[in-house]
């Protein structure tokens, strides 16, 4: 008789409804949320399952039980597999919490399924523990337990933009700023520093930082060479956990924080801007770098963009939402409003428009703990940072300016 393939079996005990567990198992949101970097789900006709993880590993398959709030099963075929294998999810919910039971069946033994055996259980195992947390608390084990360098994503440079620029390096990613309490900050990092190397692994795209930081926990110490005014420098930092923000527990007092966060931001662009003649307003520092209406409307752009992104986390069809450093978009903008003092009063119209949308935050999406931390977390989080380093460049972009005078 052939011996009956390998399961291997995993329970959670989540304190949450079952229908949040549930959709964390039936939509490409869902899977996202927990478990993989990218999914795509169609459970209504196709019923097909496509994931991919960070690392790059991929599975698909295909749904063929959906019972909702009660079971899931779905065929499994990573990129290495001989053959698909199958797992069932049980959903059982009492006193407000919903026992999960997962099986995955139908996968191989001995020879090359070993490996494909102890990397299917740990992805599970992991996934498993990040979906209770985010169903239980709203926080994500891969952004609050990871690493963290302490620095903003700004540009990478290319052998292109450092010609443009007159640069003495060919690549290198240019910082948009530095976390306060962080390693970058603690090792005397500033904004506009050109990381070249970390650990001895060049600088060029984001896939170069992941792969420097691969493996590492928090309190690790890298070397990191960069570049700053004319020359190169070295430093030592250690890699911080992110500290997790205070999420308002309600719509109305996440939107009450939010204006307030809107309104001590928008109070020091008016003071910064205060007796600006357009001119000034339009004095580009360097051939590459933007001018103070452009600041503005990337400020703007951002803020749509940012609304416009919650918006389809609320309805279950999450989009990208960084699309307001395109140049295009930003000149546009100018030109349909040609005044500082009308870019200012756009910005104030997008916010108004983001407070009433987080107010009226339907109760249901504010149940889902998960979903409801990420969009909160990025406007608690984004909005004091964003504006604090647009509004410095504006401040020297205006002061250089007035240096010409």
């Amino acid at each position: 008789m052939a011996k009956k393939p390998a399961s291997l079996t995993f329970t959670r005990t989540i304190a949450a409804p079952a229908a949040h567990v549930y959709k964390a198992f039936t939509s490409g949101p869902g899977f996202r949320e927990w478990l993989t970097k990218g999914a795509e789900a169609g459970n209504e006709h196709l019923n097909y399952l496509f994931l991919v993880w960070e690392d790059g590993f991929t599975a698909s398959g295909r749904f063929d039980v959906l019972k909702e709030n009660a079971s899931v099963r779905f065929t499994w075929r990573g990129q290495k597999d001989p053959h698909e294998s199958l797992v069932t999810v049980s959903l059982e919910e009492q006193d407000g919490q919903t026992q999960l039971t997962l099986e995955h069946g139908g996968l191989g033994e001995g020879g090359e399924w070993d490996a494909i055996r102890a990397d299917v259980q740990d992805r599970w195992e992991k996934g498993l523990d990040n979906l209770k947390e985010i169903l239980e608390t709203g926080f994500d084990r891969r952004v609050y337990r990871r690493p963290m360098m302490g620095i903003l994503i700004g540009q990478f440079i290319t052998p292109e933009i450092a010609d443009k620029r007159n640069l003495p390096i060919r690549y290198g990613h240019q910082i948009a700023g530095v976390l306060p309490d962080m390693g970058a900050a603690d090792a005397g990092m500033l904004k506009d520093d050109i990381i070249l190397t970390l650990d001895g692994i060049p600088i060029k795209d984001m896939d170069s930082i992941a792969d420097a930081v691969k493996g590492r926990t928090a309190g690790d110490m890298l070397d990191v060479e960069y570049f700053r005014g004319e020359k190169v420098q070295t430093a030592k930092f250690k890699l911080s956990s992110r500290a997790k923000p205070t999420i308002p527990p309600t719509a109305q007092a996440l939107a009450d924080t939010v204006n307030g966060l809107y309104q001590s931001a928008s109070a020091k662009l008016q003071e910064v801007l205060e007796g600006v003649a357009d001119e000034q307003a339009e004095h580009r520092p360097a051939p590459m770098e933007w001018n103070t209406k452009e600041v503005l409307a990337h400020l703007i752009l951002s803020d749509r963009d940012m609304l416009n992104w919650a918006t389809s986390v609320v309805h279950g069809k999450e989009m990208g939402h960084d699309t307001s450093q395109i140049h295009s978009r930003l000149k546009g903008l100018v030109l349909r409003f040609p005044e500082a003092p009308r870019l200012v009063e756009q910005l104030g119209y997008v916010q108004d428009e983001t407070v009433a949308f987080l107010a009226d935050l339907p109760a249901e999406f504010v149940e889902r703990r998960g979903s409801y931390t990420r969009v909160a977390a990025g406007y608690v989080e984004e909005i004091p940072y964003h504006y604090k380093d647009h509004i410095g460049q504006i401040e020297k972009n205006l002061a250089a300016a007035r240096a010409l005078n």
